[in-house]
């Protein structure tokens, strides 16, 4: 049975660092990466076309990346979803081929997930989430630098992306990977996900590790947070950034269930909030208009490359 090495998490908080290392141990990558840029030298490690595609699967629950507190996978039309079955095996087909290993990753996943299930069974594919954790200052700080977001909407942004990558992936073996832990020992990291997550490298570690050294490079990182501290946001925002990061850090080190119910807790208490929150546009959230993406998977069997895709470069 193939593998997939599902990448999850809120942009930004080193999801390309994960996947770029995961390529580096034999996953392959995808063949349409978004191109590196300034601010991410080493690549994105990302699918241009997937990317532009699990936007597309937002559009069609009237959302976007920065505008999706309100989106809801149920919302998706029951045409939709049909339609998406043979328009993403068929992309995946175009972008991996018949590798038996291949690394997966954009932030959209944690919320679009469910909808990409069938496909995956469809394919026989198992999925292996890792879900990214950096502390939400530094994510925070990163889109503040990048795209000039503003605190009040990246703090509850990273919290929904959380939350959301966490609740979709825990029926299954996963693990969570934290961005300083990675950059400090990723030996240590990488064995342990493999061993929770199922993960067969194909790539021996002493093989890697002169390219995967250079690769996750400190004088690459520009944001740096006391880890002990997740003070981010406003109340109640605040607050419940930082019992999610705890809680998800715990897992990290193998807590496991015992976190479960304060996650849920927030997630309750979030989701009230949400349902009051403001919608953003890309006026607000960024300073530069998002390109025109179409909202509906085509009824008829295009070439996989010619998918709805851009250079969405918030990773």
């Amino acid at each position: 049975m193939r593998q997939a090495v599902l990448i999850l998490g809120m942009h930004r908080s080193g999801t390309s660092a994960i996947a770029g290392a995961s390529h580096l141990l034999g996953a392959a990558a995808p063949a349409t990466m978004l191109e590196p840029a300034a601010d991410n030298p080493t690549g994105f490690w990302e699918s241009e076309t997937i990317a532009g595609l699990n936007e597309a699967i937002l559009d069609a629950g009237g959302c976007t990346w920065f505008d999706s507190l309100a989106f809801d996978p149920a919302n998706v039309s029951a045409s939709y979803r049909h339609d998406l079955l043979p328009y993403s095996t068929s992309t995946l087909t175009h972008e991996f081929g018949d590798a038996p290993l291949f690394v997966l990753k954009d932030p959209r996943f944690s919320l679009v997930l469910d909808l990409w299930l069938p496909t995956f069974a469809a394919m026989n594919i198992t999925v292996a989430p890792l879900l990214a954790l950096r502390h939400p200052a530094e994510v925070m700080a990163s889109l503040r630098r990048r795209e000039q977001m503003p605190g009040g909407i990246a703090a509850p942004l990273w919290l929904h992306y959380m939350l959301e990558a966490e609740r979709n992936t825990r029926d299954r073996p996963r693990a969570v990977l934290s961005y300083d832990r990675i950059m400090q020992d990723w030996r240590g990291c990488l064995t342990r996900i493999a061993a929770g997550s199922g993960i067969a490298w194909r790539v021996p570690f002493e093989s890697a590790a002169p390219a995967i050294g250079e690769f996750l490079r400190p004088t690459l990182r520009h944001h740096y947070a006391t880890p002990s501290k997740a003070a981010a946001g406003k109340p109640p925002i605040a607050n419940w950034i930082a019992e999610t990061y705890d809680a998800l850090r715990r897992i990290e080190l193998g807590d496991g269930t015992a976190q479960f119910a304060r996650l849920d807790r927030v997630h309750a208490q979030f989701a009230t909030w949400r349902a009051r929150a403001p919608r953003v546009t890309a006026a607000d959230a960024t300073g530069q208009l998002p390109g025109p993406i179409s909202s509906t998977p085509p009824t008829t069997s295009p070439s996989p490359a010619a998918s709805p895709g851009r250079n969405v470069a918030f990773r």
